[in-house]
């Protein structure tokens, strides 16, 4: 019962949408300090209350005046006028631009995503040119979309540990840590860039080309042209995080709209009897930057029904992996499945799939694949694998085997290296054998 002491108080006017404002911000720079963030959060609003015109925001740009703008930096910074630039040079160009644009750090980070080095180490920025331009218009969008996304932000906050294709940072570091070991043979704790490059394409873990080209415009702030992992890894993670959580708002979120898109992926490239090849179609997924590792969409192949061809209708593919990338792309399922990760991943048996542990696998397949492989060439026709996987491992379901075929690259004669599907075997089970308990 209130006290008729009590004070009585009213909500200002207007005080509702401030705190939901706070918030959000709040929630952006998980500030070390509440009070000070707090402090210097209200004294800003009451000198943009006060000051607005110094306060307003810059007109945006056209398209053409972007491109004119930012080109004739690229020019200028281009002293020998070769047309190409390092990506140290490059990234200087948008840091410049960092104010006069409202671009934030993470913003150039989106932008330097794209930028694809030749072999040389060097970026051809008139090539680039318009890519930047269509990035920047993204961000520009995606600025507009966050403005009122409040409740967005708090689920990518709630999940952001896992949005990393599904591994806590602990997991990935320790991928990261094995990766950049197997490749510093002589064990100086260095890479040079070109090997660094060929760690990250080779990795199990998937990275795409955009999160390459963000790890390399970060790694070697020394100038030394050389990698290390202490330099590495504790960039690494929360680079690939922002990158991720960034991205989700672009990536459909709703089963309909996720059908509709792998419809008109695989479309495009299915021939007249609307099918297609499961190598092309792993390629497209793989292109389509939804953030899957290589053994995630080896999993999910898993829904695929080739014919005897080893072709896929594009209509059924897309029907049947909607639901399936749905759960790994939508940040509402990703919040739910996070606490049960966890638990799967701390079973005794996680690291055990049909009897086998990951080297038993391995060592398994490739035997029974080298008894019938007589000319030992380490190639075996497609329908001999199959043979092969089902009968070393009996118990494996069709989805199984099916995911496990997806692994399979026919050469011009149809044959393919067994070693791979060997290797990697035991993670797409694994992952599937994870699904199943989600």
């Amino acid at each position: 019962m209130a006290s008729k002491y009590a004070r009585q108080f009213a909500l200002p006017d207007g005080f509702p949408q401030l705190l939901k404002d706070l918030t959000r911000e709040v929630l952006r720079a998980d500030p070390r300090d509440i009070h000070t963030f707090g402090y210097e959060y209200f004294s800003e609003a009451i000198s943009r209350r006060n000051n607005p015109d110094e306060y307003a925001e810059p007109e945006r740009l056209s398209v053409e005046e972007l491109t004119e703008k930012v080109g004739q930096l690229f020019v200028d910074a281009d002293a020998d006028g070769n047309g190409v630039l390092d990506r140290k040079e490059f990234k200087s160009v948008f840091i410049g631009l960092k104010e006069e644009l409202s671009l934030t750090d993470k913003d150039v980070l989106r932008i330097m995503a794209e930028a694809d080095e030749n072999e040389d180490g060097q970026i051809e920025y008139s090539e680039f040119l318009p890519i930047a331009i269509d990035v920047m218009q993204s961000i520009y969008a995606k600025q507009d979309f966050e403005a009122t996304a409040l409740e967005r932000e708090e689920v990518l906050e709630d999940v952001r540990d896992y949005l990393l294709h599904g591994m806590p940072q602990e997991e990935l570091e320790d991928e990261l840590r094995n990766v950049f070991n197997e490749a510093d043979g002589d064990g100086n704790g260095y890479l040079d860039r070109k090997e660094f490059v060929a760690v990250l394409k080779n990795a199990d873990l998937g990275f795409t080309k955009r999160e390459i080209n963000i790890m390399l415009t970060e790694v070697d702030e020394d100038g030394d042209g050389k990698v290390s992992y202490d330099e590495f890894v504790p960039l690494c993670f929360q680079l690939l995080v922002e990158l991720v959580a960034g991205d989700v708002a672009t990536v459909p979120q709703d089963e309909n709209d996720l059908r509709d898109f792998f419809l008109e992926l695989f479309g495009g490239s299915a021939d007249e009897d609307g099918k297609l090849p499961h190598t092309l179609a792993i390629q497209l997924i793989s292109d389509a930057d939804l953030g899957l590792t290589r053994v995630q969409i080896h999993a999910i192949m898993s829904e695929a029904e080739e014919d005897e061809d080893g072709k896929i209708h594009h209509v059924q593919l897309a029907q049947a992996m909607s639901g399936m990338v749905l759960s790994l792309v939508n940040v509402q399922v990703q919040q739910d499945r996070a606490a049960k990760m966890k638990e799967i991943r701390a079973q005794d048996n996680y690291d055990m799939v049909m009897g086998f542990t990951a080297e038993d696998m391995s060592a398994a397949l490739n035997a029974a694949f080298a008894s019938v492989d007589t000319s030992g060439s380490g190639q075996l026709a497609r329908e001999d694998i199959k043979m092969v996987v089902s009968e070393t491992l009996p118990s494996a379901p069709p989805k199984y085997v099916q995911s496990i075929m997806s692994l399979t690259r026919p050469d011009a004669d149809g044959m393919c290296e067994f070693s791979v599907v060997a290797t990697q075997a035991f993670k797409v089970l694994q992952w599937l054998e994870t699904q199943a308990q989600m």
